[in-house]
């Protein structure tokens, strides 16, 4: 389980999120299957940003995370690559590893 940051006061994983409403006041997000919202005075951006994994909010093995892609980024030849999907257990999603030819 992965939480962001929101705000001082709030923390939420991204994958529970099922709406995310902007109100006057902030900004209401949804989990999914409740009808009560956690509310913040986080302006909409900044959560879509938190949740969306903006730099501002990302931490040291995010920041290696986004490196590895802006470098590969720049990759026209797909067949220059190779993709590896990697799932350790079965409850828990599995990640995808990128490598160079």
């Amino acid at each position: 389980m992965k939480l962001v940051k929101i705000d001082d006061y709030t923390y939420v994983n991204p994958e529970s999120i099922g709406a995310i409403k902007d109100d006057y006041l902030g900004t209401n997000i949804y989990l999914t299957g409740s009808d009560k919202p956690i509310e913040t005075s986080a302006e909409i951006k900044k959560v879509l940003d938190a949740i969306c994994g903006s730099e501002e909010h990302l931490n040291g093995k995010d920041n290696l995370i986004k490196a590895v892609v802006d470098g590969l980024s720049g990759i026209t030849d797909i067949t220059k690559i190779s993709v590896e999907y990697n799932r350790r257990n079965h409850e828990q999603p599995g990640g995808f590893q990128v490598h160079r030819r």
